[in-house]
């Protein structure tokens, strides 16, 4: 935590066993920043057992293509954090790829976040918009088109909670299902300016999503936008502040296909203080 500049939420930084370049680089980068951390193991998708991502995957509304193993290990690993953060005693937290840089000054510009009522229930940090920053500095806002990323953002510990419960089965990139707001429920906002990006060296490609490509067809991709498209009408008016007010710690009902906790590929690392 940076004292100096007032309450920080916790950082909790996702990063793959074999991914220790990487963990090196944003170690360092956070501690030129003053940022402490700590780190979750990811999951490697190509370790989960293919009856597991079946399992995983099975029922979900159908997604234009099917997802590679990385993208299911990307949402699992989100979801792992999710949970981490809900069982915590911090409510709100944030989450940082293993690929996000922040810009100079962000640690105040976490500060000043903190210190503002919470109207949402995730805030991306690192992301594509160019929205410029009003006259206040930074602030959180709703835009019009939700940027599909999920390298740096904070989550309230009710809604780690709530998603946790409602993701699976999925069937899109954790990234992409966060822009079903009629879906998942949760108000999701980004911050303005964004605090941050990918490593430039990394910015097309992550160690943790790594393997994605474009299947299934021209016709299942029109299709797919075409229902995206009627859900958002249909759906009517997205949530403009928070959908779940924090009630502490929360232990949240795992899906059953996720309680294994003895599998090679579902465990967590401990705190590692930075």
């Amino acid at each position: 935590m940076l004292s100096t500049l007032g309450p920080i939420w916790p950082i909790h930084v996702i990063n793959l066993d074999r991914a220790g370049d990487r963990m090196a680089a944003i170690s360092d980068h956070l501690d030129a920043l003053g940022l402490r951390f700590s780190r979750m193991a990811a999951v490697d998708g190509h370790a989960v057992p293919a009856e597991i991502r079946h399992k995983l995957t099975q029922g979900a509304p159908r997604y234009k293509r099917p997802l590679t193993p990385a993208e299911i290990g990307c949402t699992l690993s989100h979801l792992l954090v999710w949970d981490r953060i809900a069982r915590g005693p911090a409510p709100v937290a944030i989450v940082l790829e293993d690929d996000a840089r922040l810009r100079p000054g962000a640690g105040a510009q976490l500060a000043a976040l903190a210190a503002m009522p919470v109207d949402w229930d995730m805030l991306k940090l690192c992301h594509s918009n160019r929205t410029a920053a009003g006259a206040a500095g930074v602030s959180a806002i709703l835009p019009r088109r939700m940027p599909p990323c999920t390298i740096g953002y904070a989550i309230t510990r009710a809604a780690a909670a709530q998603l946790v419960m409602r993701w699976v089965p999925f069937s899109r990139p954790v990234d992409n299902q966060l822009t079903y707001w009629w879906e998942h429920g949760a108000c999701v906002k980004i911050a303005v300016p964004a605090l941050g990006g990918a490593a430039a060296d990394h910015a097309d490609t992550s160690a943790i999503a790594a393997g994605r490509v474009q299947k299934g067809g021209h016709l299942r991709r029109l299709l797919a936008n075409l229902g995206v498209q009627a859900g958002r009408r249909i759906a009517g008016i997205r949530p403009r502040g928070r959908s779940w007010p924090d009630s502490g710690p929360v232990t949240p009902a795992l899906p059953a296909v996720l309680a294994l906790s003895g599998a090679e590929w579902i465990r967590t690392a401990g705190p590692q203080g930075c």
